[in-house]
């Protein structure tokens, strides 16, 4: 599934129906998300199909921030899925899995719409999942 048209707001409901039921295989109890405005949407549709926390990522002066805030032991009980459109290199899922470990959280998948291609020691064991093609 690809989102072709992005002005279309039931495409972004469809991809995030469709995302929810990729990330309920992982029975995660928090979604992540870079804070980049489709991510977000996405997120946001997953979070509500799923009946649980969504939380935005970004990284300042390499720190992980969630919501604005450094992560703190909470994130250790959670099972977190992160949420995302595409991987770039400009929203790279590697470097947010390791400072997400490095917070003590625990990230049980990726779940993308297009395929994470990019390679990252800290994706050692995260599953990875996307509408175009699920391994």
């Amino acid at each position: 599934m690809s989102m072709t048209n992005r002005a279309d707001p039931s495409s972004v409901e469809r991809a995030g129906a469709a995302l929810a039921q990729l990330a309920a295989a992982y029975r995660p109890t928090l979604l992540v998300s870079w804070s980049a405005t489709l991510d977000v949407l996405l997120a946001h549709v997953v979070a509500r199909q799923l009946g649980i926390r969504r939380v935005e990522a970004d990284i300042d002066l390499g720190r992980l921030l969630l919501d604005g805030n450094e992560p703190s032991e909470w994130i250790a009980s959670e099972r977190t899925v992160l949420i995302a459109n595409d991987v770039t290199a400009d929203q790279p899922v590697g470097p947010l899995v390791a400072a997400m470990m490095r917070g003590g959280g625990r990230v049980v998948a990726v779940c993308s719409v297009r395929p994470v291609t990019s390679a990252h020691p800290a994706l050692d064991g995260v599953a990875m999942a996307s509408l175009d093609h699920t391994p």
